[in-house]
Protein backbone atom coordinates (compact mmCIF):
# COMPACT_ATOMS: atom_id res chain seq x y z
CA UNK A 1 0.00 0.00 0.00
CA UNK A 2 1.03 3.43 -0.71
CA UNK A 3 0.02 7.10 1.16
CA UNK A 4 0.46 9.70 -0.68
CA UNK A 5 -0.20 13.46 1.23
CA UNK A 6 -1.04 15.64 -1.73
CA UNK A 7 -2.18 18.31 -0.03
CA UNK A 8 -2.48 19.39 3.40
CA UNK A 9 0.68 18.60 4.79
CA UNK A 10 2.69 21.38 5.79
CA UNK A 11 -0.03 23.84 5.19
CA UNK A 12 -3.97 24.28 6.20
CA UNK A 13 -6.20 23.42 3.83
CA UNK A 14 -6.35 21.78 0.31
CA UNK A 15 -6.70 18.25 1.99
CA UNK A 16 -6.66 15.76 -0.10
CA UNK A 17 -4.66 11.65 0.56
CA UNK A 18 -3.99 9.47 -2.38
CA UNK A 19 -4.30 5.80 -1.29
CA UNK A 20 -3.28 3.19 -3.77
CA UNK A 21 -3.45 -0.52 -3.35
CA UNK A 22 -3.55 -3.13 -5.41
CA UNK A 23 -4.13 -1.06 -8.49
CA UNK A 24 -6.53 0.73 -6.91
CA UNK A 25 -6.16 4.69 -6.21
CA UNK A 26 -8.65 5.78 -3.65
CA UNK A 27 -8.78 9.67 -2.72
CA UNK A 28 -9.21 10.69 1.08
CA UNK A 29 -11.13 14.37 0.79
CA UNK A 30 -10.86 16.62 -1.85
CA UNK A 31 -10.82 20.09 -0.24
CA UNK A 32 -9.49 23.93 -1.50
CA UNK A 33 -7.05 26.33 0.51
CA UNK A 34 -8.36 29.81 1.02
CA UNK A 35 -6.18 32.38 -0.09
CA UNK A 36 -3.34 34.53 2.67
CA UNK A 37 -1.94 37.94 1.93
CA UNK A 38 0.59 36.33 -0.22
CA UNK A 39 -1.93 35.65 -3.05
CA UNK A 40 -3.82 38.92 -3.64
CA UNK A 41 -6.42 38.27 -5.82
CA UNK A 42 -6.79 34.31 -6.16
CA UNK A 43 -10.35 32.77 -5.30
CA UNK A 44 -8.66 29.72 -3.77
CA UNK A 45 -5.99 26.75 -4.46
CA UNK A 46 -6.83 23.24 -5.22
CA UNK A 47 -4.47 20.13 -5.78
CA UNK A 48 -2.60 19.74 -9.03
CA UNK A 49 -3.33 15.52 -9.62
CA UNK A 50 -0.96 15.84 -12.87
CA UNK A 51 1.94 13.72 -11.46
CA UNK A 52 -0.29 11.07 -9.02
CA UNK A 53 -2.72 10.57 -12.05
CA UNK A 54 0.32 9.52 -14.59
CA UNK A 55 2.03 7.53 -12.15
CA UNK A 56 -0.93 5.77 -11.02
CA UNK A 57 -4.11 6.21 -13.35
CA UNK A 58 -7.52 7.95 -12.31
CA UNK A 59 -8.83 7.19 -9.25
CA UNK A 60 -11.82 4.32 -8.27
CA UNK A 61 -13.18 6.59 -5.99
CA UNK A 62 -13.35 9.97 -3.72
CA UNK A 63 -13.84 9.21 0.39
CA UNK A 64 -15.05 12.56 2.04
CA UNK A 65 -14.65 12.75 5.82
CA UNK A 66 -16.59 15.36 6.36
CA UNK A 67 -18.59 18.36 4.96
CA UNK A 68 -15.57 21.26 5.20
CA UNK A 69 -14.66 23.50 2.43
CA UNK A 70 -11.29 22.58 2.93
CA UNK A 71 -12.23 18.49 2.41
CA UNK A 72 -15.04 18.97 -0.53
CA UNK A 73 -14.53 22.28 -1.85
CA UNK A 74 -12.58 21.34 -4.93
CA UNK A 75 -14.68 18.19 -5.68
CA UNK A 76 -15.89 20.52 -8.48
CA UNK A 77 -12.79 21.16 -10.04
CA UNK A 78 -11.74 16.97 -9.81
CA UNK A 79 -14.86 16.06 -11.70
CA UNK A 80 -14.07 19.20 -14.63
CA UNK A 81 -10.72 17.88 -15.27
CA UNK A 82 -11.49 14.55 -15.32
CA UNK A 83 -14.49 15.10 -17.26
CA UNK A 84 -15.85 11.35 -15.83
CA UNK A 85 -18.18 10.56 -13.12
CA UNK A 86 -16.03 8.89 -10.55
CA UNK A 87 -18.19 7.55 -7.46
CA UNK A 88 -18.28 10.27 -4.76
CA UNK A 89 -18.62 8.51 -1.24
CA UNK A 90 -19.90 10.33 2.00
CA UNK A 91 -22.27 11.54 4.85
CA UNK A 92 -25.38 12.61 2.90
CA UNK A 93 -24.64 16.55 4.55
CA UNK A 94 -21.16 16.22 3.08
CA UNK A 95 -22.66 15.07 -0.15
CA UNK A 96 -25.23 17.84 -0.19
CA UNK A 97 -22.55 20.14 0.81
CA UNK A 98 -20.52 19.04 -2.19
CA UNK A 99 -23.50 19.06 -4.57
CA UNK A 100 -24.17 22.92 -4.03
CA UNK A 101 -20.35 23.34 -4.65
CA UNK A 102 -20.84 21.80 -7.65
CA UNK A 103 -24.34 23.42 -8.65
CA UNK A 104 -22.56 27.37 -8.05
CA UNK A 105 -19.59 26.11 -10.41
CA UNK A 106 -21.70 25.03 -13.31
CA UNK A 107 -20.35 21.56 -13.30
CA UNK A 108 -22.64 19.28 -15.13
CA UNK A 109 -25.40 17.21 -12.81
CA UNK A 110 -24.38 13.71 -14.94
CA UNK A 111 -20.59 13.95 -13.46
CA UNK A 112 -22.04 14.09 -9.73
CA UNK A 113 -22.03 10.18 -8.86
CA UNK A 114 -22.93 10.14 -4.74
CA UNK A 115 -22.62 7.69 -2.98
CA UNK A 116 -23.63 6.36 0.62
CA UNK A 117 -21.03 6.15 3.70
CA UNK A 118 -22.30 4.10 6.69
CA UNK A 119 -20.47 4.29 9.88
CA UNK A 120 -19.47 0.85 10.75
CA UNK A 121 -19.80 -0.58 7.12
CA UNK A 122 -17.00 -1.82 5.68
CA UNK A 123 -16.96 -0.64 1.67
CA UNK A 124 -14.76 -2.57 -0.83
CA UNK A 125 -13.14 -0.57 -3.63
CA UNK A 126 -11.27 -2.08 -7.06
CA UNK A 127 -9.82 -0.87 -9.67
CA UNK A 128 -11.19 -3.60 -11.98
CA UNK A 129 -15.40 -4.45 -12.58
CA UNK A 130 -16.87 -7.33 -11.16
CA UNK A 131 -16.93 -8.93 -15.16
CA UNK A 132 -13.40 -8.53 -15.63
CA UNK A 133 -12.53 -9.85 -11.69
CA UNK A 134 -15.30 -12.17 -9.67
CA UNK A 135 -13.38 -11.51 -6.67
CA UNK A 136 -10.75 -8.34 -7.21
CA UNK A 137 -8.14 -7.22 -4.53
CA UNK A 138 -8.64 -3.91 -3.45
CA UNK A 139 -8.77 -1.63 -0.63
CA UNK A 140 -11.57 -1.37 2.08
CA UNK A 141 -12.48 1.44 4.18
CA UNK A 142 -14.42 1.49 7.49
CA UNK A 143 -15.99 4.82 8.42
CA UNK A 144 -15.72 5.25 12.11
CA UNK A 145 -17.95 8.67 13.41
CA UNK A 146 -16.01 11.05 15.63
CA UNK A 147 -17.46 14.33 16.69
CA UNK A 148 -16.48 17.61 15.33
CA UNK A 149 -17.67 20.89 14.35
CA UNK A 150 -20.45 19.87 11.78
CA UNK A 151 -22.25 16.71 11.69
CA UNK A 152 -21.70 13.55 10.83
CA UNK A 153 -17.87 13.90 10.39
CA UNK A 154 -16.13 10.13 10.05
CA UNK A 155 -12.88 8.91 10.44
CA UNK A 156 -11.65 5.99 7.95
CA UNK A 157 -10.05 2.88 9.12
CA UNK A 158 -8.09 1.80 5.12
CA UNK A 159 -7.43 -2.18 4.67
CA UNK A 160 -5.42 -3.72 2.18
CA UNK A 161 -4.89 -5.72 -0.24
CA UNK A 162 -8.37 -7.42 0.59
CA UNK A 163 -10.69 -9.02 -1.72
CA UNK A 164 -14.95 -9.37 -1.17
CA UNK A 165 -14.83 -13.28 -0.37
CA UNK A 166 -12.18 -12.09 2.39
CA UNK A 167 -15.01 -10.02 4.28
CA UNK A 168 -17.20 -11.75 6.80
CA UNK A 169 -20.53 -12.07 6.60
CA UNK A 170 -22.02 -9.90 9.68
CA UNK A 171 -25.30 -11.53 9.68
CA UNK A 172 -27.71 -7.75 8.51
CA UNK A 173 -25.87 -7.74 4.97
CA UNK A 174 -23.19 -5.67 6.47
CA UNK A 175 -19.71 -7.27 6.49
CA UNK A 176 -16.81 -7.19 8.99
CA UNK A 177 -12.88 -7.27 8.29
CA UNK A 178 -11.31 -10.71 8.56
CA UNK A 179 -9.68 -11.59 12.11
CA UNK A 180 -6.73 -11.64 11.88
CA UNK A 181 -6.41 -10.11 9.35
CA UNK A 182 -3.84 -11.42 5.91
CA UNK A 183 -0.02 -11.40 6.97
CA UNK A 184 0.19 -8.63 3.25
CA UNK A 185 -2.40 -6.48 4.81
CA UNK A 186 -2.01 -3.05 5.51
CA UNK A 187 -4.17 -0.80 7.87
CA UNK A 188 -3.98 3.08 7.89
CA UNK A 189 -6.43 4.81 10.00
CA UNK A 190 -7.01 8.36 8.40
CA UNK A 191 -8.93 10.75 11.52
CA UNK A 192 -9.96 13.35 8.89
CA UNK A 193 -11.05 16.12 11.58
CA UNK A 194 -11.90 15.02 14.91
CA UNK A 195 -12.14 16.07 18.20
CA UNK A 196 -12.36 14.12 21.83
CA UNK A 197 -15.69 14.61 23.82
CA UNK A 198 -16.85 11.58 25.48
CA UNK A 199 -16.51 7.84 25.30
CA UNK A 200 -19.64 7.17 24.10
CA UNK A 201 -18.78 9.15 20.74
CA UNK A 202 -15.11 8.28 20.17
CA UNK A 203 -14.34 6.64 17.22
CA UNK A 204 -17.12 4.45 16.89
CA UNK A 205 -18.53 1.84 15.67
CA UNK A 206 -14.35 -0.05 15.54
CA UNK A 207 -14.16 -3.13 14.08
CA UNK A 208 -13.73 -5.59 17.22
CA UNK A 209 -11.01 -7.15 17.42
CA UNK A 210 -9.35 -3.95 16.15
CA UNK A 211 -6.68 -4.65 13.80
CA UNK A 212 -3.25 -3.29 14.03
CA UNK A 213 -2.54 -0.20 12.90
CA UNK A 214 0.53 0.30 10.57
CA UNK A 215 -0.10 3.98 10.28
CA UNK A 216 -2.04 6.79 11.39
CA UNK A 217 -2.48 9.71 9.46
CA UNK A 218 -3.45 12.60 12.40
CA UNK A 219 -4.77 16.04 12.02
CA UNK A 220 -2.38 18.38 14.05
CA UNK A 221 -4.16 21.44 13.38
CA UNK A 222 -4.30 22.25 17.45
CA UNK A 223 -1.10 20.04 17.86
CA UNK A 224 0.54 23.47 20.04
CA UNK A 225 -2.56 23.66 21.81
CA UNK A 226 -2.28 22.50 25.45
CA UNK A 227 -4.89 20.63 27.14
CA UNK A 228 -8.62 19.66 25.78
CA UNK A 229 -10.87 21.64 22.81
CA UNK A 230 -13.84 21.88 25.34
CA UNK A 231 -17.51 20.86 25.01
CA UNK A 232 -19.69 22.84 22.88
CA UNK A 233 -21.65 22.79 25.58
CA UNK A 234 -19.48 26.11 26.68
CA UNK A 235 -20.50 27.81 23.98
CA UNK A 236 -24.51 27.31 24.17
CA UNK A 237 -24.26 28.53 27.37
CA UNK A 238 -22.34 31.74 27.16
CA UNK A 239 -24.35 32.77 23.76
CA UNK A 240 -27.29 32.18 26.41
CA UNK A 241 -26.06 34.28 28.67
CA UNK A 242 -25.54 37.22 26.31
CA UNK A 243 -28.94 36.94 24.69
CA UNK A 244 -30.09 37.61 28.19
CA UNK A 245 -28.03 40.62 29.50
CA UNK A 246 -28.23 42.92 26.33
CA UNK A 247 -30.95 44.88 25.21
CA UNK A 248 -29.59 45.62 22.08
CA UNK A 249 -29.48 43.63 18.64
CA UNK A 250 -26.96 40.42 19.03
CA UNK A 251 -25.06 39.41 15.87
CA UNK A 252 -22.96 36.64 16.10
CA UNK A 253 -20.72 35.66 13.33
CA UNK A 254 -19.84 32.01 13.14
CA UNK A 255 -18.52 29.57 10.35
CA UNK A 256 -21.91 29.02 8.08
CA UNK A 257 -21.12 24.46 8.67
CA UNK A 258 -20.96 24.80 11.97
CA UNK A 259 -24.52 23.68 12.07
CA UNK A 260 -24.85 22.78 16.09
CA UNK A 261 -24.00 25.80 17.38
CA UNK A 262 -26.37 26.95 14.88
CA UNK A 263 -28.83 24.37 16.27
CA UNK A 264 -28.31 26.15 20.48
CA UNK A 265 -28.42 29.41 19.51
CA UNK A 266 -31.38 29.42 17.33
CA UNK A 267 -32.85 27.38 20.92
CA UNK A 268 -31.80 30.07 23.08
CA UNK A 269 -33.33 32.54 20.79
CA UNK A 270 -36.96 31.43 20.94
CA UNK A 271 -35.81 30.67 25.09
CA UNK A 272 -35.30 34.38 24.97
CA UNK A 273 -38.73 35.80 22.86
CA UNK A 274 -35.83 36.84 20.11
CA UNK A 275 -36.36 36.80 15.75
CA UNK A 276 -33.48 35.36 13.92
CA UNK A 277 -32.03 36.36 11.03
CA UNK A 278 -29.47 34.75 8.86
CA UNK A 279 -27.49 37.14 6.87
CA UNK A 280 -25.20 35.54 4.35
CA UNK A 281 -25.12 33.35 1.21
CA UNK A 282 -22.69 30.49 2.91
CA UNK A 283 -25.02 30.92 6.09
CA UNK A 284 -28.54 29.80 3.60
CA UNK A 285 -26.62 27.27 1.84
CA UNK A 286 -25.66 25.74 5.01
CA UNK A 287 -28.71 25.73 6.48
CA UNK A 288 -30.78 24.54 3.59
CA UNK A 289 -28.47 21.67 3.50
CA UNK A 290 -28.71 20.67 7.00
CA UNK A 291 -31.89 20.92 6.52
CA UNK A 292 -32.81 18.86 4.03
CA UNK A 293 -30.48 15.91 5.72
CA UNK A 294 -32.75 16.15 8.83
CA UNK A 295 -29.00 17.50 10.68
CA UNK A 296 -31.01 20.63 11.46
CA UNK A 297 -34.87 21.94 12.05
CA UNK A 298 -35.43 25.53 12.42
CA UNK A 299 -38.52 26.76 13.08
CA UNK A 300 -40.35 28.96 10.28
CA UNK A 301 -41.98 31.31 13.17
CA UNK A 302 -38.41 31.88 14.85
CA UNK A 303 -36.88 33.09 11.43
CA UNK A 304 -37.25 37.15 10.09
CA UNK A 305 -36.08 38.79 7.41
CA UNK A 306 -33.83 41.68 7.57
CA UNK A 307 -36.57 43.62 6.84
CA UNK A 308 -38.38 42.49 9.49
CA UNK A 309 -35.46 42.40 11.75
CA UNK A 310 -35.58 46.31 11.14
CA UNK A 311 -38.76 46.87 12.16
CA UNK A 312 -39.14 45.09 15.26
CA UNK A 313 -37.67 46.15 18.80
CA UNK A 314 -34.00 45.59 18.98
CA UNK A 315 -34.31 43.54 21.87
CA UNK A 316 -36.46 40.55 20.23
CA UNK A 317 -33.64 40.44 17.23
CA UNK A 318 -30.75 38.15 17.06
CA UNK A 319 -28.64 37.76 13.46
CA UNK A 320 -26.15 34.65 12.31
CA UNK A 321 -23.74 36.48 10.26
CA UNK A 322 -21.10 34.89 7.74
CA UNK A 323 -17.32 36.42 7.55
CA UNK A 324 -15.41 35.15 10.83
CA UNK A 325 -12.01 35.89 8.94
CA UNK A 326 -13.05 39.80 8.55
CA UNK A 327 -13.76 39.39 5.11
CA UNK A 328 -15.29 42.68 3.19
CA UNK A 329 -17.56 40.64 1.46
CA UNK A 330 -19.40 38.75 4.16
CA UNK A 331 -22.17 39.60 5.99
CA UNK A 332 -20.64 41.07 8.75
CA UNK A 333 -18.23 42.94 6.98
CA UNK A 334 -21.03 44.38 4.89
CA UNK A 335 -22.52 45.30 7.95
CA UNK A 336 -19.49 47.28 9.32
CA UNK A 337 -19.20 48.92 6.10
CA UNK A 338 -23.23 50.00 6.38
CA UNK A 339 -21.93 52.25 9.40
CA UNK A 340 -19.74 54.95 7.38
CA UNK A 341 -21.79 57.94 6.91
CA UNK A 342 -23.89 57.75 3.59
CA UNK A 343 -23.07 54.56 2.99
CA UNK A 344 -25.88 52.30 1.68
CA UNK A 345 -27.40 49.38 3.86
CA UNK A 346 -26.70 45.93 2.59
CA UNK A 347 -29.61 44.75 3.75
CA UNK A 348 -32.64 46.50 3.31
CA UNK A 349 -32.79 48.31 6.36
CA UNK A 350 -31.30 46.51 8.46
CA UNK A 351 -28.07 48.36 10.49
CA UNK A 352 -26.27 47.67 13.56
CA UNK A 353 -26.06 50.54 16.06
CA UNK A 354 -24.86 51.75 19.13
CA UNK A 355 -25.60 49.60 22.09
CA UNK A 356 -25.56 46.32 19.81
CA UNK A 357 -23.42 43.37 20.53
CA UNK A 358 -21.47 41.52 17.91
CA UNK A 359 -20.49 37.78 19.06
CA UNK A 360 -17.07 36.56 17.27
CA UNK A 361 -17.89 33.36 17.59
CA UNK A 362 -15.17 31.56 15.60
CA UNK A 363 -10.97 31.53 16.08
CA UNK A 364 -9.25 33.72 13.03
CA UNK A 365 -7.50 31.31 11.12
CA UNK A 366 -3.69 32.10 11.17
CA UNK A 367 -2.89 34.83 9.19
CA UNK A 368 -6.16 36.77 9.25
CA UNK A 369 -5.93 38.23 12.63
CA UNK A 370 -5.32 41.51 11.57
CA UNK A 371 -8.60 41.89 8.80
CA UNK A 372 -10.92 40.39 11.85
CA UNK A 373 -9.39 42.98 14.26
CA UNK A 374 -10.01 46.06 11.74
CA UNK A 375 -13.38 44.97 12.42
CA UNK A 376 -13.55 44.68 15.55
CA UNK A 377 -11.81 47.98 16.36
CA UNK A 378 -14.88 50.11 13.98
CA UNK A 379 -17.39 47.97 15.54
CA UNK A 380 -16.33 49.41 18.87
CA UNK A 381 -15.93 53.31 17.43
CA UNK A 382 -19.43 53.07 16.70
CA UNK A 383 -20.41 52.73 20.35
CA UNK A 384 -21.14 48.83 19.55
CA UNK A 385 -19.65 45.48 21.44
CA UNK A 386 -17.68 43.47 20.59
CA UNK A 387 -17.41 40.03 22.18
CA UNK A 388 -15.13 36.71 21.91
CA UNK A 389 -12.33 34.72 22.96
CA UNK A 390 -12.62 30.55 23.89
CA UNK A 391 -16.15 31.11 25.99
CA UNK A 392 -17.35 31.83 22.12
CA UNK A 393 -15.13 29.49 19.62
CA UNK A 394 -14.55 25.96 21.14
CA UNK A 395 -12.59 24.35 17.90
CA UNK A 396 -13.81 21.25 16.57
CA UNK A 397 -10.21 20.09 16.76
CA UNK A 398 -8.05 18.06 19.70
CA UNK A 399 -6.11 19.35 21.57
CA UNK A 400 -2.94 17.88 23.00
CA UNK A 401 -4.18 15.65 25.52
CA UNK A 402 -6.54 14.76 22.96
CA UNK A 403 -4.40 13.58 20.44
CA UNK A 404 -2.39 11.77 23.05
CA UNK A 405 -5.43 10.24 23.89
CA UNK A 406 -5.44 8.61 20.26
CA UNK A 407 -2.27 7.67 19.98
CA UNK A 408 -2.33 5.63 23.44
CA UNK A 409 -6.13 4.22 22.05
CA UNK A 410 -4.82 2.97 18.77
CA UNK A 411 -0.98 2.38 19.46
CA UNK A 412 -0.13 2.97 15.53
CA UNK A 413 3.68 1.55 14.32
CA UNK A 414 3.72 4.95 12.67
CA UNK A 415 2.32 8.76 12.73
CA UNK A 416 1.92 10.50 9.99
CA UNK A 417 0.62 14.43 10.98
CA UNK A 418 -0.99 16.09 8.59
CA UNK A 419 -3.80 19.02 8.53
CA UNK A 420 -1.42 21.96 9.47
CA UNK A 421 2.19 23.53 8.85
CA UNK A 422 5.64 22.58 10.19
CA UNK A 423 5.00 23.96 13.73
CA UNK A 424 2.00 21.78 13.96
CA UNK A 425 3.40 18.79 12.51
CA UNK A 426 6.50 18.52 14.48
CA UNK A 427 4.38 19.16 17.64
CA UNK A 428 2.66 16.45 16.98
CA UNK A 429 5.42 13.96 16.17
CA UNK A 430 6.95 15.36 19.76
CA UNK A 431 3.36 13.87 21.14
CA UNK A 432 3.94 10.70 19.06
CA UNK A 433 7.81 10.76 20.53
CA UNK A 434 6.77 10.76 24.14
CA UNK A 435 4.79 7.46 23.68
CA UNK A 436 7.85 5.78 21.94
CA UNK A 437 5.70 6.36 18.37
CA UNK A 438 8.09 7.21 15.45
CA UNK A 439 6.58 9.60 13.01
CA UNK A 440 7.31 10.77 9.56
CA UNK A 441 7.32 14.15 9.14
CA UNK A 442 6.65 14.70 5.54
CA UNK A 443 5.35 17.51 3.12
CA UNK A 444 2.94 17.33 -0.17
CA UNK A 445 3.68 14.62 -2.89
CA UNK A 446 6.00 12.57 -0.66
CA UNK A 447 5.03 8.89 -1.40
CA UNK A 448 4.99 6.60 1.31
CA UNK A 449 4.77 2.68 0.85
CA UNK A 450 3.71 0.21 4.14
CA UNK A 451 6.02 -2.58 4.21
CA UNK A 452 6.77 -4.10 7.84
CA UNK A 453 7.96 -0.19 8.29
CA UNK A 454 6.59 2.73 6.91
CA UNK A 455 9.45 4.65 4.14
CA UNK A 456 9.33 7.17 1.93
CA UNK A 457 10.10 6.05 -1.44
CA UNK A 458 9.33 8.65 -4.22
CA UNK A 459 8.11 12.17 -4.33
CA UNK A 460 5.18 13.40 -6.75
CA UNK A 461 5.42 17.05 -7.70
CA UNK A 462 1.56 18.14 -6.12
CA UNK A 463 2.12 22.23 -6.60
CA UNK A 464 -1.29 24.16 -5.50
CA UNK A 465 -3.48 25.46 -9.09
CA UNK A 466 -4.89 29.15 -8.31
CA UNK A 467 -8.34 29.34 -8.98
CA UNK A 468 -9.00 33.05 -10.16
CA UNK A 469 -12.69 34.11 -11.76
CA UNK A 470 -13.33 31.48 -14.44
CA UNK A 471 -9.37 30.75 -15.09
CA UNK A 472 -7.61 27.52 -13.83
CA UNK A 473 -3.85 27.86 -13.45
CA UNK A 474 -3.02 31.04 -15.10
CA UNK A 475 -2.07 32.86 -11.71
CA UNK A 476 1.38 31.63 -10.71
CA UNK A 477 4.18 32.60 -8.63
CA UNK A 478 5.65 34.93 -10.94
CA UNK A 479 2.31 37.11 -11.18
CA UNK A 480 1.85 36.70 -7.43
CA UNK A 481 5.44 38.03 -6.61
CA UNK A 482 4.77 40.88 -9.33
CA UNK A 483 1.23 41.58 -7.59
CA UNK A 484 2.87 41.91 -4.16
CA UNK A 485 5.28 44.32 -5.95
CA UNK A 486 2.75 46.37 -6.88
CA UNK A 487 1.13 46.29 -3.80
CA UNK A 488 4.46 47.90 -2.01
CA UNK A 489 5.87 50.08 -4.57
CA UNK A 490 3.00 51.10 -7.51
CA UNK A 491 3.69 50.94 -10.72
CA UNK A 492 5.27 53.45 -13.18
CA UNK A 493 4.08 53.80 -17.06
CA UNK A 494 6.33 55.55 -19.92
CA UNK A 495 5.09 55.68 -22.91
CA UNK A 496 5.78 57.36 -26.57
CA UNK A 497 3.75 60.87 -26.75
CA UNK A 498 1.96 60.19 -30.83
CA UNK A 499 2.54 62.43 -32.92
CA UNK A 500 5.88 64.11 -31.19
CA UNK A 501 8.77 62.16 -31.99
CA UNK A 502 11.43 61.34 -29.32
CA UNK A 503 8.76 62.49 -26.59
CA UNK A 504 7.60 60.29 -23.92
CA UNK A 505 5.07 60.90 -20.94
CA UNK A 506 5.31 59.07 -17.32
CA UNK A 507 1.93 58.13 -15.31
CA UNK A 508 1.83 56.35 -12.35
CA UNK A 509 -0.45 54.06 -10.63
CA UNK A 510 -0.38 53.97 -6.68
CA UNK A 511 2.37 55.56 -6.09
CA UNK A 512 1.01 58.60 -4.35
CA UNK A 513 -2.38 60.69 -4.78
CA UNK A 514 -2.50 63.23 -7.68
CA UNK A 515 -0.84 66.51 -7.44
CA UNK A 516 1.54 69.11 -8.22
CA UNK A 517 4.55 67.02 -6.69
CA UNK A 518 3.58 63.75 -8.31
CA UNK A 519 3.33 65.60 -11.75
CA UNK A 520 6.55 67.19 -11.53
CA UNK A 521 8.16 64.26 -10.67
CA UNK A 522 6.61 62.36 -13.85
CA UNK A 523 7.71 65.19 -15.83
CA UNK A 524 11.34 65.35 -14.47
CA UNK A 525 11.31 61.06 -15.15
CA UNK A 526 10.11 61.63 -18.84
CA UNK A 527 12.70 64.14 -19.50
CA UNK A 528 15.19 61.94 -17.97
CA UNK A 529 13.80 59.19 -20.49
CA UNK A 530 14.29 61.24 -23.55
CA UNK A 531 17.58 62.24 -22.90
CA UNK A 532 18.28 58.28 -22.92
CA UNK A 533 16.11 57.68 -26.11
CA UNK A 534 17.81 60.29 -27.74
CA UNK A 535 21.07 58.88 -27.37
CA UNK A 536 20.13 55.82 -27.92
CA UNK A 537 18.37 56.39 -31.14
CA UNK A 538 21.04 58.49 -32.23
CA UNK A 539 24.00 55.95 -31.23
CA UNK A 540 21.74 52.66 -32.82
CA UNK A 541 22.99 51.48 -36.39
CA UNK A 542 20.77 51.43 -39.68
CA UNK A 543 18.24 48.89 -38.10
CA UNK A 544 17.79 50.87 -35.42
CA UNK A 545 18.34 50.05 -31.47
CA UNK A 546 17.26 46.85 -30.12
CA UNK A 547 13.60 47.26 -28.39
CA UNK A 548 13.66 45.36 -25.44
CA UNK A 549 17.41 46.96 -24.67
CA UNK A 550 15.58 50.85 -24.94
CA UNK A 551 13.08 49.79 -22.24
CA UNK A 552 15.29 48.40 -20.24
CA UNK A 553 17.73 51.45 -20.16
CA UNK A 554 14.11 53.83 -19.85
CA UNK A 555 12.63 51.62 -17.11
CA UNK A 556 16.33 51.99 -15.32
CA UNK A 557 16.29 55.65 -15.40
CA UNK A 558 12.85 55.99 -14.37
CA UNK A 559 12.95 54.14 -11.45
CA UNK A 560 16.34 55.81 -10.28
CA UNK A 561 14.43 59.16 -10.98
CA UNK A 562 11.62 57.82 -8.13
CA UNK A 563 14.21 56.44 -6.02
CA UNK A 564 16.06 59.61 -5.94
CA UNK A 565 12.74 61.79 -4.98
CA UNK A 566 11.02 59.52 -3.01
CA UNK A 567 13.43 56.68 -1.31
CA UNK A 568 11.58 53.51 -3.84
CA UNK A 569 12.27 52.18 -6.88
CA UNK A 570 8.51 51.27 -8.97
CA UNK A 571 7.91 48.84 -11.10
CA UNK A 572 8.56 50.40 -14.53
CA UNK A 573 6.63 49.37 -18.03
CA UNK A 574 7.60 50.96 -20.97
CA UNK A 575 5.06 50.81 -24.08
CA UNK A 576 7.34 51.70 -27.33
CA UNK A 577 6.40 48.48 -29.38
CA UNK A 578 3.45 48.90 -32.09
CA UNK A 579 2.65 52.77 -30.63
CA UNK A 580 2.49 55.72 -33.47
CA UNK A 581 5.84 57.52 -31.69
CA UNK A 582 7.93 55.12 -31.66
CA UNK A 583 7.29 53.41 -34.87
CA UNK A 584 8.26 57.00 -36.37
CA UNK A 585 11.56 57.70 -35.02
CA UNK A 586 12.88 54.12 -35.14
CA UNK A 587 12.14 54.18 -38.91
CA UNK A 588 13.76 56.93 -39.11
CA UNK A 589 16.89 55.96 -38.21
Amino acid sequence: MFVIPVGGCGEFGRNLTAYVCAKTLVLVDCGIQMPDDLAPGVDHFVCDLTALFERFGLPSAVVLTHGHEDHVGAVYHLLRTLEMAIPIYGRPLALRLCHNRLRRNGVAAKLFDPRPLTPGQPLHLSAASPSEDIDPQGLVVVPLAVPHSIPEACSLLLCGPLRPSQLDPFGNGMLTLPSPLPAETRTVLHTGDYKVVAETVRFEPRPSPLPPIDLLVGDSTNALSTGNSGDEKIVEESLKAVLANNSGRVAVTLFSSHIERISHFARSCELHGRRLCLLGRGLHDAVESAESVGALKLSQALLCTPDEAALLPRRQVAMLCTGTQGESVAALGKLVAALEPNSGAAFGKLRLQAGDTVVLAARAIPGNERPVSRLADKLVSHGISVISGPLYAVSGHGYRDELRWLLETFQPKTLLPVHGGPRQLAAHADIAASLGIPALCQFNGDVIELGERAQVVDHLPSPGVAIEGTTVGEVGPETLRTRRLLAHTGLAIVAAVHGQPRRLSVRTVGISDKGPKLQALCDHAAQQAESVLGSVLDAAPDGGPDLHDLERALGRVVRNAFRTARGIKPNVICILTDTPAASEDLAAQ
